[in-house]
């Protein structure tokens, strides 16, 4: 049974078979003008075939096999008539209903050929290659389309009749959904899903309670930020405009109250304006920063303080990598920036999982000013950065009464100088032991290759300060230093870094002051008004002072205003570790009135010195040495030892010193290799 023998509009010719046998084996052979074309061994078959003609004739041979196993043939054969028109050409495709315009499709194969079209509404028919089109028509209704084409046999010009109707979709309906997972720390992103009406002429708008508009059918993911959360929920309202038809609809969901400012990888600055307010990012966080507890300050990202501020009582949460850069200007302009009672942590306290933000960073000239501010939890505390402008920057450092506390680095500086106006009444606690982001701190300052021509001097005018839990205190690298008016206490080694971190060498943490040069020029530590206690030796240095030169002139003055007093050191296990190399040209240096009660379980010392250049000018006068340990290392153990490779003058002094030396193996005064040295009046 033939079922279906018809022109394609591609020009092909469709034929399709269908057996009364649907069991049998059976086979099918085509022939077209008595050449065998096609075959198949299907009860029912379709072919398309190609190259017939009008008048072309058709044989159609089927062979059935019998229950005897023999096979019955039957054949019939037809002239195909003349190509006709095959219907359902044209599929509209869609709609416009505010404008009528319709999109056809014509489902034909033109083969780079033109058709016209005339499109039954009176407009001048047109030519095209395109087989999809639009086209404006004056109202709904019916309208005949007529296209004429070139055929495989010849011109065709065919016509079907299409319906242009559509209705308009104003149906705002959406839901908004929290994801499992967002880049934020503190805030969760949300998916806008299940909208219905998306045709082209729809128009879409969203507006988040954050002040953030889109215009189309599908918002991008988005995070609630910069606005104010105070009733524990956020909202998106979605208009749908169509025509002349409007219909909105607004979706809340839970959210966590809060003051949210910034995202995790965005910029904002201090002069920007907000949507959600109106006024600058300056005006929110002070606004906000002082507000209920249950709707907390909570800043992500990289904050740019280009505005002068001063800020009062209140607290910052930061996200993780959270940045608060104070972007100077050019001498003789500052930026002045100012905390006062401020508090900024880690918002990992408020039960986020925000551990660390990086911390403050002064670029340029800046005037910054702490007083009884508050900075916790940051990679660095404070940290002076160098640009293109650095040689011409002189930035300004002020701090009273500040506490610098579960900082991995309290306050750092490269190759940018610092001028401390005052430092006074401070404590710097590295690590708190309250389980807050990762056991261990680093140092308390970390200053590397400071010009030459400057001396940094941090001294607390008005009272002591403290630094306590650090592996080191001060840790100076090619950076003259001016130090004073500190208590440094309990430093150890730490065996947890942060990423990108990592703490000093095993076995040097427990050094109050590290400095090392390595510079051609020449250099200075000078401290006085410096207590150095309790150090944790167990795999640690547990030294006081160590002060290594490896080029240049070097001068250390240790000379205590208040004999015995103002210069002390007790249950640390070194008191001063000296050396030099043979690229420096010599020490300079004066350790005058210190009290060192010093003892150790790896070696205990007062003064340990190895120098291996000449004439080196070192007094050390009027001293307290009390020495204690069970270790047996004489190289290292006594008051004083100062050791050298090569037998050299020296310019030792050491006068009106008191020694108190208890050591399994060791010496009050040691002094290997040198001559020309002066030992007078001392007590042991």
């Amino acid at each position: 049974m033939i079922t279906q023998a018809s022109w394609l509009p591609n020009g092909g010719y469709q034929l399709c078979v269908e057996a009364v046998d649907q069991v049998s084996v059976q086979y099918w052979v085509i022939s077209v003008n008595g050449s065998s074309v096609e075959s198949g061994s299907n009860p029912n078959e379709c072919w398309t075939l190609t190259g017939i003609t009008p008048g072309s004739e058709i044989l159609i041979e089927h062979a059935v096999q019998q229950s005897s196993g023999a096979f019955k043939v039957c054949s019939s054969s037809f002239l195909v008539e003349s190509e006709t028109c095959s219907g359902n050409v044209i599929t509209v495709l869609d709609v416009d209903p505010c404008g009528w315009i319709a999109t056809l499709q014509f489902n034909l194969d033109l083969q780079g050929s033109s058709m016209m079209v005339d499109f039954g509404d009176d407009t001048p028919a047109i030519m095209t290659t395109e087989t999809t089109l639009q086209h404006d028509y004056p109202a709904s209704g019916f309208y005949t389309v007529t296209f004429t084409y070139e055929g495989p046999n010849g011109l065709m010009s065919c016509s079907e009749t299409v319906e242009i109707m559509a209705e308009c979709c104003v149906d705002p309906g959406f839901s908004m959904t929290e994801l499992p997972k967002s880049p934020s720390c503190l805030n969760p992103v949300y998916s806008i899903s299940g909208q219905v009406c998306t045709a082209p002429w729809v128009t879409h708008l969203w507006e988040f309670e954050d002040g953030t508009t889109y215009e189309g059918p599908f918002p991008p993911d988005h995070i609630f930020t910069n606005f104010v959360d105070d009733d524990g929920q956020v909202c998106v309202t979605h208009t749908v405009i169509c025509c002349d038809e409007m219909a909105s609809m607004t979706v809340c969901v839970e959210h966590n109250p809060g003051a949210y400012l910034g995202l995790p990888d965005g910029t904002l600055h201090f002069s920007d304006i907000l949507p959600f307010t109106g006024g600058t990012v300056l005006d929110f966080i002070q606004q906000n920063a002082n507000g209920p507890s249950n709707i907390p300050l909570l800043i992500e990202g990289k904050l740019i303080a280009d505005l002068d501020a001063d800020f009062g009582p209140g607290t910052w949460n930061m996200g993780k990598d959270a940045v608060i850069a104070i972007q100077g200007s050019l001498y003789p302009y500052y930026r002045h920036f100012s905390l006062n009672q401020t508090v900024i942590q880690s918002a990992v306290r408020l039960g986020y999982g925000c551990c660390r933000w990086k911390g403050l960073e002064s670029y340029s000239n800046t005037d910054i000013d702490f007083n009884a501010a508050v900075i916790k939890d940051a990679a660095i505390a404070l940290e002076y950065s160098t640009n293109e402008h650095a040689a011409y920057a002189l930035p300004f450092f002020e701090s009273n009464g500040s506490h610098f506390l579960n900082n991995y680095i309290g306050i750092r500086s490269t190759k940018q100088f610092v001028y401390f106006l005052d430092f006074s009444n401070n404590e710097m606690v590295g690590h708190t032991y309250e389980g807050i982001c990762t056991c261990s701190a680093r140092n308390a300052f970390e200053f590397y290759q400071i010009p030459s021509v400057y001396t940094t001097k941090i001294i607390g005018h008005y009272g002591d300060n403290y630094i306590s839990n650090y592996e080191q205190g001060f840790h100076f690298r090619d950076s003259k230093l001016k130090v004073r008016d500190f208590v440094v206490s309990d430093l150890r080694d730490y065996v947890e870094p942060i990423p990108g971190f990592p703490n000093n060498p095993p076995g040097e943490g427990a050094i109050g002051i590290d400095f090392y040069w390595a510079a051609p020029a020449s250099s200075v530590l000078d401290l006085d008004r410096m207590q150095f206690l309790d150090f944790v030796p167990n795999d640690a240095a547990s030294i006081a002072v160590r002060d290594h030169i490896w080029k240049g002139k070097h001068q250390l003055f240790a000379d205590a205003g208040i004999p015995h007093q103002s210069l002390l050191m007790d249950y640390v296990a070194g008191g001063y570790d000296l050396q030099s190399s043979f690229a420096s040209h010599f020490i300079e240096g004066k350790i005058k009135g210190n009290l060192m009660m010093l003892q150790g379980p790896y070696y205990s010392f007062g003064v340990h010195g190895y120098m291996v250049l000449q004439n080196n000018k070192l007094n050390i006068e009027n001293n307290e040495f009390y020495v204690g340990t069970n270790a047996d290392l004489p190289s290292l153990n006594g008051g004083v030892t100062l050791t050298q490779p090569f037998v050299l003058p020296q310019h030792y002094k050491i006068l009106d010193n008191q020694f108190q030396v208890l050591t399994a193996n060791g010496s009050n005064i040691g002094i290997y290799k040198a001559y020309g040295y002066s030992i007078r009046r001392n007590t042991i």
